[in-house]
């Protein structure tokens, strides 16, 4: 998708023409034209506001159906026999929410890949903003 960007004023574009010329003098022998410049403050921008909007919290709803009913169904039995599993859970069930980006949340995941609960990569699909 092509997208063509106007400046209305000519102070931006004399803005533009003086930060294209900054960067290029920090930057020698890695000179940038005017559209490489424009388009990497763009991926820039865009990179940025897809993070900020992209949903990381889920509600328990959400996140407890990335699992599989089979992987659900072995992580409570196994829940029974294992502190750690077991207090993963409890967390779980007292939150109003599950951030996939919070450490505890991150540490809970890798964890029940680590004891075989989940296949290799199932936590990083979980996990997936």
């Amino acid at each position: 998708m092509q997208i063509t960007v106007t400046l209305m004023q000519p102070s931006h574009i004399t803005a533009l023409a003086r930060a294209v010329e900054a960067f290029n003098t920090t930057r020698p022998g890695s000179e940038l034209t005017t559209e490489q410049f424009v388009q990497r403050l763009v991926d820039q921008h865009v990179a940025t506001y897809a993070v900020k909007h992209t949903k990381k919290v889920l509600t328990k709803f959400e996140f407890l159906n990335r699992f599989t009913q089979t992987e659900r169904v072995a992580i409570r039995a196994a829940a029974a026999s294992n502190g750690s599993l077991a207090d993963f859970m409890q967390m779980l069930e007292i939150a109003t929410d599950v951030d996939v980006t919070n450490e505890a949340t991150v540490a809970g995941v890798t964890f029940l890949e680590t004891v075989g609960l989940l296949a290799a990569g199932r936590a990083a699909e979980i996990l997936a903003v």
